[in-house]
């Protein structure tokens, strides 16, 4: 389960099928933790950050959105920055951004029209930014 910008749970509960239930408090990012009914986690595997630091990318908003989206995202230092938007398929529908940009907030809208300049059908979509060679991903839905 994702944790958005948090860096701990405070308080993890499974209600297991059972009837018992598990509360395991204080759990941090960057866990696997395997858990079995009626028994403390077996199990902490602290794994690599592979989550950039010098850039972050945002959720789209609105999301879903009917006409335009903005994306949004930071660059630590200045960069080369690629925004490019797929289908589920991997097909690229749109190039948003291929160029430098300075380092702090960006913003940049897409229209939902694909490289041919039409309107792509309704659908989930993924936006990607490209900084150094590293890549973040997100989904968006476009609801006509």
């Amino acid at each position: 389960f994702g944790l958005g910008q948090a860096t701990m749970v405070d308080s993890l509960i499974i209600y297991w099928p059972s009837g018992i239930v598990q509360d395991t408090a204080n759990v941090s990012v960057n866990q696997f933790i395997k858990f079995i009914e009626d028994q403390s986690f077996t199990e902490i595997e602290e794994t690599v950050n592979n989550i950039p630091d010098d850039f972050r990318l945002f959720q789209n908003y609105p999301n879903p959105f009917n006409q335009v989206t903005t994306i949004e995202y930071f660059l630590e230092k200045a960069g080369k920055v690629k925004i490019e938007i797929y289908d589920l398929l991997g097909r690229k529908i749109f190039e948003l951004i291929n160029e430098d940009k300075n380092s702090g907030g960006h913003k940049v809208k897409w229209n939902g029209k694909n490289i041919e300049g039409n309107l792509v059908s309704s659908g989930v979509y993924l936006y990607t930014i490209e900084v150094n060679g590293k890549i973040l991903s997100n989904k968006m839905i476009l609801r006509k």
